[in-house]
């Protein structure tokens, strides 16, 4: 399948279920089903290319005659950093299209089409440079760390210049900064809405921190670290959409 489309359905794939889940997100109690069914794609993603790289690995440090051939596959490893992506990525993404404004939903669309491009069209680099079982592991590398140095200052810069904030938190006291992160939260029930109210507390008691504390250095590290986060969260799991197409599909390298 050719590059361009593969990186038009990882889009419309990777996009789709963070805009349901937005617009249906107070209305409906299945509005984080689209969500599932991408974090799915996201495992299977990760998983599959973690396997290549793991047994690529194997490949080189165990003997060929070693009963540990039949033993170590590298799945499980495999597995255990697919979960561990997905625990710390999906309420993060789910966080981010709920509460993002519009010039960061701009800047992390670049950011993952960005992401995308440099992880299919950097395939024949790496393979210049690379043996081939290491070639699939390393696009995703370049895919997810080079986009990531490119817009993690624009995110820092947005978070600081230009989002706008509903109260005076430097009026606030510490608990009035939780109560008001908490009565903010969504009032549906169910786990998804219980890990969105506990962002909008974490949310709120950042900002406060961060008008308390203004004149020190640590509203530059909190917001650093914030859309430091957000930036890789969203181009490593776009990546893994993207990559995870392409191998399903052969796309050119």
């Amino acid at each position: 399948m050719n590059n361009l489309l593969i990186l038009a359905i990882a889009t419309v794939i990777f996009t789709l279920p963070l805009i349901v889940w937005r617009l249906l997100f107070e209305d409906s109690g299945f509005a984080g089903l689209p969500l599932l069914a991408l974090g799915l794609l996201i495992l299977s993603g990760t998983v599959s290319q973690r396997l290549s790289l793991n047994r690529a690995r194997l490949a080189v440090a165990l003997r060929p005659e070693t009963w540990l051939r039949g033993v170590l596959t590298g799945m499980v490893g495999a597995v255990f950093t697919g979960l561990g992506l997905l625990f710390i990525a999906l309420p993060v993404l789910a966080w981010t299209a709920l509460s993002a404004g519009r010039p960061e939903q701009l800047a992390l669309s670049a950011l993952c089409i960005a992401s995308g491009g440099t992880c299919v069209f950097s395939g024949r680099w790496v393979a210049a440079h690379f043996q081939p079982a290491y070639v699939r592991s390393y696009t995703v590398f370049t895919g997810t760390l080079a986009p990531v140095a490119v817009f993690l200052p624009i995110m820092i810069w947005i978070n600081w210049t230009m989002v706008e904030y509903p109260v005076d938190y430097a009026q606030m006291g510490f608990l009035e900064a939780l109560q008001y992160g908490l009565d903010r939260g969504p009032r549906l029930s169910g786990p998804d809405a219980a890990v969105m109210r506990f962002f909008q507390s974490a949310d709120s008691l950042k900002l406060w921190l961060v008008h308390r504390f203004e004149d020190s250095a640590l509203p530059g590290l909190l917001f650093s670290l914030h859309s430091a986060l957000v930036v890789v969260i969203f181009a490593r799991c776009f990546v893994a959409v993207t990559d995870f197409l392409r191998h399903m599909t052969r796309g050119t390298p």
